[in-house]
C-alpha cells in the first residue's frame, strides 16, 4: 500500500468544505487526502502559541506543516493504450465530483464520496490537456490543452 506519490505531484486542489484535497502525478495516480486533522492540529498549535501569557513561545515549529492522512490513491488515467501523468484537477462547485486531466488529452469526472469514475471524456485535444475548471452552476466544466482550444462539457448528475 502506497502513502505517497511516488512521482512529481502536479496539482493539489482542496474541496468546497476544505475537508480533503485531492492531488494529481507523475504517477498516473489521483490521491484523496483528508485535511481536516492536520488543519485542526495547525490552528491548535496556533492557539497555543498565541494564549502563552508568560509570554513564552511553546515549542512549536515555526510554520507548522500538517501532515493530512491519505485516505486512496486512485489509479487513474489508463484509459488510452498508454498510461498517462495526471495533470490538473478541479471540483465540482458542491464537492461532490471532481474532474481530472491528463497528458494524453482526456478528462475524467470522479464521485468525491467513492472514488469511482463517474463520465469520462472522449480525447478533445491533441495533446495534452493542461487545464479544466467547474462552471459556478456545476452544469458543466471546460478543459484546455496544449493545442489551443478549450471544449465544454455538459454533465448530468
Amino acid at each position: 500500500l502506497m502513502s505517497k506519490h511516488v512521482g512529481v505531484v502536479h496539482r493539489v486542489r482542496i474541496d468546497p468544505t476544505g475537508s480533503y484535497a485531492v492531488t494529481t502525478s507523475d504517477d498516473m495516480t489521483i490521491g484523496v487526502w483528508d485535511v481536516r486533522a492536520a488543519a485542526k492540529k495547525a490552528a491548535g498549535i496556533a492557539e497555543m502559541a498565541e494564549e502563552d501569557a508568560d509570554g513564552l513561545v511553546p515549542d512549536v515549529p515555526a510554520g507548522y506543516n500538517g501532515v493530512p492522512t491519505l485516505l486512496y490513491l486512485q489509479d487513474g488515467h489508463n484509459a488510452s493504450s498508454k498510461r498517462n501523468s495526471v495533470f490538473e484537477v478541479s471540483f465540482h462547485p458542491d464537492g461532490s465530483l471532481f474532474t481530472t486531466t491528463d497528458f494524453a488529452g482526456f478528462s475524467m469526472t470522479w464521485d468525491s464520496r467513492t472514488s469511482r469514475r463517474v463520465f469520462q471524456g472522449a480525447v478533445v485535444h491533441t495533446g495534452r490537456c493542461t487545464a479544466v475548471d467547474w462552471a459556478p452552476s456545476g452544469q458543466h466544466y471546460a478543459t484546455g490543452g496544449d493545442d489551443g482550444l478549450i471544449h465544454l462539457s455538459l454533465i448530468h448528475i
